[in-house]
């Protein structure tokens, strides 16, 4: 069986939920120094837990939220994301990699009347990152929150676990969120400040065998989002 992850008053949580960042409304240099005193951070949820024994989460799941609009994905958790914001008001710019999902998120939540955007972007590639954001800020001006989504799973020891299927699992999962929050911050502050939350895995915190780089990318994330 999965082992928990830690508990909320488990001294290994401190400094914010695993999948929650915040970001100063006014900062100097990078975030989390030079700001004094640095707010409280904004929740919008818990970490989410990738079930491996689903149906497996598709590289381009990526969500984005916006305060009153928000930038999700087309499929899986990010779609569930942009859904609950939607279903809260909020308008939603979806990104993920491939068209189809999008378009069909895209539809539900006008159907249901609401306002969404989509954006087709690999998350891996910075350049596409960047146009998406700013995508995003032409449509429904600077946004306040930012939710990572993207995530692949793979099982495999260190040993059996190619390099080609390394550099995959830790370019989606933590290069991914990395560059997405990288272009996202600016923004944030532009806004007045918000919130970044990236969805990890109980993995991120309590290692399973034969989960050699899975583990080892959302427990990047977990670090990069403290």
């Amino acid at each position: 069986r999965d082992r928990p992850g830690p508990r909320r008053d488990d001294p290994r949580a401190a400094g914010g939920r695993p999948g929650e960042q915040a970001v100063p409304p006014r900062c100097g240099g990078d975030v989390g120094r030079g700001c004094d005193p640095a707010p409280a951070p904004a929740v919008v949820g818990d970490t989410a837990v990738f079930g491996e024994r689903g149906p497996a989460p598709q590289a381009d799941d990526h969500a984005a939220g916006l305060e009153e609009r928000d930038l999700v994905a087309g499929a899986g958790i990010g779609r569930a994301c942009a859904l609950a914001f939607a279903r809260e008001g909020a308008k939603i710019a979806a990104l993920a990699r491939r068209s189809d999902p999008l378009e069909s998120l895209v539809a539900e939540i006008t159907k249901q009347g609401g306002e969404a955007l989509a954006v087709t972007a690999d998350v891996t590639n910075s350049e596409e990152i960047e146009l998406a954001v700013k995508a995003a800020v032409d449509r429904f001006g600077p946004f306040h929150i930012l939710v990572n989504s993207a995530g692949i799973p793979f099982i495999g020891t260190a040993e059996s676990t190619s390099e080609t299927d390394w550099n995959r699992v830790l370019s989606v999962n933590l290069t991914g969120t990395f560059l997405v929050s990288r272009a996202a911050i600016p923004v944030l502050r532009q806004a007045g400040g918000g919130s970044i939350v990236n969805l990890g895995s109980v993995y991120g915190l309590v290692a399973r065998c034969e989960r050699a780089a899975y583990a080892a990318s959302k427990g990047g994330v977990t670090l990069l989002t403290q």
